[in-house]
């Protein structure tokens, strides 16, 4: 196995693991999420190439793999330029969203309960 340079550092006191990420279904498990891209209901994300990832114990930097054609596709979906790095965006707007889409669900919710009574 070819020794591990830390990508930081360059120091080679590293160590290959595991990085364990698992929600409730499991949907959203070993996927990687670029920050400050917009979304609505699910985050944009990339499957991780491998489970394995690899972590210096000189600095802390830890790091792994993700498919480069799949990551470069999703930013090439929300406009992003090869280097063009995402423009930070408040999470203010990522609750704004939800609060939106949580009123309009318990309007329809609501004109369907009248619609039933009547």
């Amino acid at each position: 196995m070819p020794e591990l340079i830390c990508p930081a550092c360059r120091k080679t006191y590293c160590i290959r693991g595991r990085f364990e990420s698992a929600d409730a279904d499991e949907g959203f498990a070993r996927r990687f999420f670029p920050e400050d891209l917009d979304y609505f209901v699910s985050p944009p994300n990339v499957r991780l190439q491998s489970e394995t990832f690899a972590a210096c114990v000189n600095c802390g930097c830890t790091w792994g793999f993700v498919d480069p054609d799949a990551l470069a596709y999703l930013l090439h979906q929300r406009g992003l330029q090869p280097g063009q790095v995402p423009k930070h965006k408040s999470r203010a707007r990522h609750y704004f969203n939800w609060l939106m889409f949580l009123a309009v669900s318990a309007m329809i919710a609501l004109v369907l309960y009248n619609a039933r009574s009547a």
